[in-house]
């Protein structure tokens, strides 16, 4: 596996950050008071998407799949991510609910899964986190994901942007600090580039923006 000098420091995954610190300060704080997502709008996205086979691109700590109900008819799962600490985090979380397979991979590499398999991948909150000189230098996330949903499977995710956006003061501070740090790799990524991504490979794209964060959804052709 490919180790990219600019993705996220492993160590910020690591089984207690991930257990005790993600869900309260990234997902209760950040995505409302820095990037201006409300959590409701990304659970409503899951709830509308996840379909009986389902990749999730950088499942974090597996919140939004694990609040899904138990009885959700998903007969498999994948997880898709380049660091370890996600995939042991979220499989512990999931794996009584429904079969899981996990890949530790590259999202930006082919994906282990095969081609027009599964009903909906979702890549929420990963993209910006992702090396690449803007959206279209993160063109093989959306290839991939094409390529392995079925004709009329659904593509949805959510992303951080820099461009073609209004951030607050915060998000603009945050954004500055983490990409300098390597957290984040979003400097480049424009809400046009991601429109026109998602349009170049997929049918009924709808973009929708709170705050600073960009949350689609389109349709394999």
């Amino acid at each position: 596996m490919p180790t990219l000098p600019s993705s996220p420091t492993p160590g910020l995954y690591s089984r207690f950050n991930l257990d005790w610190l993600y869900t309260p300060y990234v997902i209760g704080l950040s995505h409302r008071l820095a990037w201006g997502v409300p959590n409701a709008a990304l659970h409503r996205m899951y709830r509308e998407t996840v379909g009986p086979v389902h990749v999730e691109v950088g499942p974090g700590n597996g919140h939004f799949l694990h609040r899904l109900p138990a009885t959700r008819p998903v007969r498999s799962l994948h997880l898709l991510d380049l660091h370890e600490g996600p995939l042991r985090v979220a499989r512990r979380r999931l794996e009584g609910r429904w079969p899981v397979h996990v890949h530790q991979v590259d999202a930006l590499d082919r994906w282990p899964v095969p081609d027009a398999c599964a009903d909906s991948v979702i890549a929420s909150m990963v993209a910006h986190t992702m090396p690449g000189a803007g959206i279209g230098g993160k063109a093989a996330l959306f290839d991939q994901a094409a390529r392995v949903l079925r004709p009329g499977g659904v593509f949805a995710g959510a992303t951080v942007l820099a461009r073609g956006v209004a951030p607050n003061r915060l998000a603009q501070y945050m954004m500055c600090a983490y990409n300098a740090r390597g957290w984040l790799a979003n400097e480049g990524d424009s809400l046009a580039d991601l429109e026109l991504a998602l349009a170049e490979r997929f049918t009924d794209v709808r973009i929708r923006v709170h705050g600073c964060t960009a949350l689609w959804r389109g349709e394999a052709r």
